[in-house]
Formats: structure tokens, C-alpha cells, sequence
């Protein structure tokens, strides 16, 4: 069977949409509404792009199985398909809808993803089917053929999650090589985005969305795995660039530690990202995915009020040892993203400048702040319902107040984010210190 792999975007925004962040809920980065904004912006849309890592593992899956698979994120002939696989996502949602509507009476469209999983009603009452939970594992033990062709197909199928991760073929980024694109600098540089584990289980999955894409509970590649399907693609595609998307890097740190020591042994010649928390770090373990090729971190450091994280039920660390463990990165030569938060529940403006200032003392290579966001499905959702201000799932992008906020406007969140973006990147300090460094 010819399938296609679809992404259905936005159309005119001025700023990155990614499909994969978010726990496959999708952000849209709007950085704030200075011309300065506008600048980040237009960088962050250049350098940043990779398609659903899920949707990928699904097409690999697929191929595997003898079909042909194809990708697009516009437009496509769609009658020449016997079969569309479209991701889901909350920020690009009613284009989705959109989309759907003018295809499906010409073919059999099937939705995959979290959002999606979380939020189903809407799909199917467009007449589509769905497929609940990860639709790669669905592909692994169903053929497509019977679910296309059941005379009396369901609304929706559900996927049993499993542990056997190393099951699955290599996502089909072969497929994507012309739309690749990270790094931790602002040079264009394509990499491929890697999963060494699912799962997260911190205390922030009462706002985050991972555990509504991956669950709480870890499970892990095994080591071996992960080098084998490095090597694949420095061999097919000669990228040697990764970025895993673990929600947290490194919890299992023995394994973890063990992984950068092979890396090590096989003199793989690469350079990685990972996203993790602070408190997986230790000296030991960072110099040692530093000598495997570690060179950019990212971390969330959300907030300096230790009151507002335990609103939110946010574990950290104390801030000295946060700043601490920061310095150690530094002083290992890695990069480091600084994540925060403004307008938790809690926020005042006070807490957020403080944070803000917090983040320029912290001074980073780079630092992103995003807006707290209520997410369908999250159990922290249900106590704002009432409170919702958006109209469209399409606000939903992690830079967009969508409710009504007890100590704040949402001029004044806006007012806050931009002003956190401008006076952060226009700090001679961080000019001076990080500016070059982006450049390399």
C-alpha cells in the first residue's frame, strides 16, 4: 500500500511550530511582541525543525512491513494515497480539522498522537478514526490492510503500551532529511532526533503533558540499541549530530553512565543534546557525556519562588545548588538552556521579574521563558476549566495566556514574556559571554 505521513501546519504565523515538544502537544513559539521578539523568532523558525518522532517510529514500522511510505506538511496529492496518517496536536488543531474535512471523503484518514489519545471526540465526530495510545506499537501486532478495509471500522483502536522499545525499526528520518534542522548555536545544522527512554515520572506531571504521551512509569532502549541506531545514521545519512527527546535524560543514571562509557569505547565521533533535570547531574556523569560528546543541556529551572513551585508541585533544587550545578556545566565547557515559567496560578509580577532576574544572574547560554499553560487532559486542568479564556485549541502554544489569572492581565503576562526575552538577549553581560559561543 502507498501511505502518507502527514503533518498539517498553521499557515501564516510568524514564529516555529513544533509537533514533537510538549509531549506531542505542540508549541508555537511566540516569543513576545517586541521587534527584538520578532528577531528571536524568525531565528528559532530557521533553525528548529523534526517531525513527530512517534509518527516517524510509525512509518518505520510500516515500511518495515512492506509498504510505501511517504511524507509531506503541506499540501499533497492525497487521492494518490491509499491510506493518510496524520499526527494530532493541540497547536495546530482546527487546521488540522481544516485539513481532515477536505480529505476525507477521498481517503481513509487515520489520526495518531497524544493529543489525539487525550482528546478524541472532536477527531472522530469529523468521521475519521483514531488510534489511542502509540501507534507504532499498534502497527507492530495489526496490519493496516484489515484496519482500512474492516467493513464496520471502529471510531477509535487502542494501542497497549509496552516496555520491548528496542521492537521497533529506526524512525524513518531518511524520509525528512531536507527538513532536519537543530543545533545548539544558531548555524543550521541538521541532527537526528533520538529516544533512549519513555516515560517520566517527576511530581510535574500534574501540568506537563509527557506523561499523557509516554506515561510515568521509565521505559528504557537498551544501551546497545541506541549505539546501533547512532551508527546507522552516521553511515546512511553522515549526521553524527543527535538530540534526545527524553522528557529526562539521564534517571537512570548507572545505565546512563554506562551509555556515555560505550560511546566512549566505540570512539563514536558525535556530538548530543539532552533535556534533563538538575539533580541527575553529578560531576562524574556530565564529564563523562561530556567526553562521549554531550555539548548542550537543557533544563528547566521554571521559577526562583519556591512557593509558587510548590503550587505548582514542582520539585527543585535549592537555588545555590542549582546555581552550583550550573557551573560545573560551564566549567566543562557544555552549553546550557535555562527553561522558566512565568504566570503560574500563584504568579504575581514581582515573582515573575524576580524570576527573570534569577535567570539573567543564572546567565546561560541561552534562555527560554514560556507562559504557564492549563493543558487538556492534565490533572491540573480540571480545577481551570471554568477559568479558560481561549476559544480555539490553536491558543494553546505555551506562549498565549488561556485563562483567567488572579493576579494578572494578559497584557500584563505579555508584557512580562517580552520583556523577559529583550532584557535577558540584550544584557551586555550575556552579549558578551554567550553571543560568540552561538556562533560556533
Amino acid at each position: 500500500m502507498k501511505i502518507l505521513l502527514l503533518d498539517v501546519y498553521r499557515d501564516g504565523v510568524n514564529y516555529r511550530i513544533s509537533k514533537d515538544t510538549n509531549g506531542s502537544y505542540g508549541t508555537g513559539n511566540d516569543y513576545g511582541d517586541s521587534l527584538f521578539a520578532k528577531f528571536l523568532k524568525r531565528i528559532s523558525k530557521r533553525t528548529n525543525f523534526w517531525p513527530p518522532l512517534y509518527l516517524m517510529y510509525t512509518g518505520a514500522v510500516l515500511r518495515e512491513q512492506g509498504h510505501s511510505i511517504e511524507y509531506a506538511n503541506k499540501d499533497a496529492e492525497y487521492e494518490a494515497y491509499d491510506a493518510i496518517i496524520m499526527s494530532s496536536s493541540i497547536v495546530c488543531h482546527e487546521s488540522e480539522i481544516e485539513a481532515i474535512r477536505g480529505m476525507k471523503d477521498k481517503n481513509k484518514v487515520i489520526v495518531v498522537g497524544s493529543f489525539v489519545t487525550n482528546n478524541p471526540k472532536r477527531y472522530i465526530d469529523e468521521g475519521v478514526n483514531v488510534i489511542i495510545g502509540e501507534p507504532e506499537f499498534y502497527f507492530l501486532e495489526k496490519k493496516i490492510e484489515d484496519l482500512i478495509k474492516a467493513k464496520e471500522m471502529k471510531d477509535s483502536v487502542e494501542s497497549h503500551t509496552t516496555n520491548k522499545l528496542d521492537s521497533l525499526p529506526y524512525p524513518c528520518w531518511d524520509l525528512v532529511t531536507d527538513f532536519l534542522a537543530f543545533s545548539g548555536s544558531i548555524k543550521k545544522k541538521k541532527c537526528i532526533p533520538l529516544l533512549a527512554e519513555r516515560g517520566c515520572p517527576y511530581s510535574c506531571f500534574n501540568y506537563c503533558t509527557y506523561p499523557l504521551e509516554q506515561g510515568r512509569k521509565p521505559r528504557a532502549r537498551t544501551n546497545e540499541n541506541i549505539i546501533n541506531e547512532m551508527k546507522f545514521w552516521i553511515d546512511k545519512l553522515g549526521i553524527n549530530e543527535f538530540i534526545f527527546r527524553d522528557p529526562v535524560f539521564s534517571i537512570d543514571r548507572k545505565k546512563t553512565l554506562k551509555l556515555a562509557e560505550l560511546i566512549i569505547k566505540e570512539e563514536l565521533d558525535i556530538k548530543f543534546t539532552i533535556e534533563t533535570h538538575l539533580n541527575n547531574l553529578d560531576y562524574e556523569l556530565s564529564s563523562k557525556l561530556k567526553e562521549a560528546g554531550m555539548f548542550f543541556i537543557q533544563c528547566g529551572v521554571e521559577s526562583v519562588d519556591q512557593d509558587v513551585l510548590n503550587d505548582a508541585k514542582r520539585f527543585s533544587l535549592k537555588k545555590a545548588d542549582e546555581v552550583e550545578k550550573i557551573e560545573m556545566l560551564r566549567g566543562l565547557g557544555v552549553k546550557v538552556m535555562g527553561m522558566y515559567i512565568l504566570g503560574y496560578e500563584s504568579d504575581t509580577r514581582e515573582s515573575c521579574l524576580a524570576t527573570i532576574e534569577y535567570a539573567k544572574r543564572l546567565n546561560t547560554n541561552i534562555a527560554v521563558f514560556s507562559i504557564f499553560t492549563p493543558y487538556p487532559g492534565t490533572p491540573i486542568f480540571v480545577s481551570f476549566k471554568d477559568r479558560i479564556t481561549a476559544r480555539k485549541f490553536e491558543e494553546y502554544n505555551q506562549w498565549n495566556p488561556v485563562f483567567k489569572h488572579d493576579n494578572l492581565s494578559k497584557d500584563d503576562i505579555r508584557s512580562l514574556l517580552t520583556f523577559a526575552f529583550d532584557s535577558y538577549y540584550l544584557n551586555i553581560k550575556w552579549f558578551f559571554k554567550n553571543f560568540i559561543q552561538q556562533l560556533i
